[in-house]
């Protein structure tokens, strides 16, 4: 087997220090994310001098899981040193210091997802009446809708910017609303009483506003498709006049906040699912099926916020 001979003898912290001179002197790196990016670096070729390795291509997969092993920090952090060492031990086989990037063979530490954020219904109370208070007489039925289309039917905030006059059915109460998903794929979400009050009080008002002729159900002040920006922009708005702060101030947070309180109203996951529109987690899951009463059922219940008259 034929034996790897770097370029030139060289210690880890001699090519640790020649690495940060050049991404310095090249403009890559701050003084400061050197001085950094030495304790990190310094640290792991102490941890390598201790079990006998000095060199760089003497270094190998299982010193550096050994090292990391050792850390007594969360994966996240792991995750972060990883990066710091792997963009290290790409310069080294750039300069024909090691023969390969040891860390590129090394799973990556899983971190939890955070927390998701979501508004309880005291909070959601607070936000419906925040998008009152900063709406305009002839804008607030419009806003309503919006957001309660957000919240109450967790659609995306594509997908209610992109609904269109076509996607309605609303030949009988309460109707529902054809929505068009990420991939092509469509549903039909039924509506309740309180969305299709709201809907209809829009639809009326809208009749008055330019753009009157346009396909999509949602409209500007100039009579255009209202657009996600302007939506996430009406949102933020309504939250930091409500008081509210979330690590997510926007639509999304809405429709989280929809799922959660459909959950622990006791709304069968797969149900909330649909309403969702999201892919199938599992094969399994791919043979069970929601029924249109059971979607009826999850959306008849969403509680009422609306204090508008």
């Amino acid at each position: 087997m034929m034996i790897y001979k770097p370029c030139r003898d060289i210690t880890l912290h001699e090519a640790i220090e020649e690495y940060l001179e050049r991404q310095v002197a090249t403009g890559a790196f701050r003084e400061s994310t050197a001085a950094n990016r030495r304790l990190e670096l310094c640290r792991f070729a102490d941890f390598a001098r201790k079990k006998g390795v000095t060199a760089p291509h003497k270094t190998h997969k299982n010193l550096v899981t050994a090292y990391l092993g050792a850390l007594k920090v969360t994966n996240g952090t792991k995750r972060t040193i990883m990066a710091v060492l792997s963009a290290f031990y790409d310069y080294l086989v750039d300069e024909d210091l090691v023969l390969e990037n040891v860390l590129e063979s090394l799973p990556v530490p899983k971190s939890p997802p955070p927390e998701a954020d979501f508004l309880n219904e005291e909070e959601l109370q607070k936000f419906f009446q925040a998008v009152v208070d900063t709406s305009s007489e002839c804008v607030v039925d419009r806003n309503l809708l919006v957001v309660t289309c957000l919240a109450g039917l967790c659609l995306r905030v594509s997908e209610v910017s992109g609904l269109r006059l076509q996607d309605l059915d609303i030949s009988s109460r309460p109707g529902a609303i054809r929505v068009h998903r990420k991939g092509g794929k469509e549903s039909r979400i039924p509506l309740n009483e309180e969305i299709r009050d709201l809907l209809d009080r829009w639809l009326e008002k809208r009749e008055d506003w330019a753009g009157k002729a346009s396909p999509w159900v949602i409209l500007s002040t100039r009579g255009r498709k209202l657009s996600v920006r302007q939506i996430q922009t009406m949102v933020r708005k309504a939250l930091e006049h409500a008081g509210l702060v979330k690590r997510r101030m926007g639509p999304h947070l809405l429709r989280h906040s929809g799922a959660s309180r459909y959950l622990m109203d006791g709304t069968d996951v797969k149900t909330i699912q649909a309403l969702l529109g999201h892919s199938n987690l599992s094969t399994t899951s791919r043979y069970v099926h929601t029924t249109a009463k059971a979607l009826e059922k999850a959306v008849g219940s969403f509680p009422s916020f609306v204090r508008h008259n």
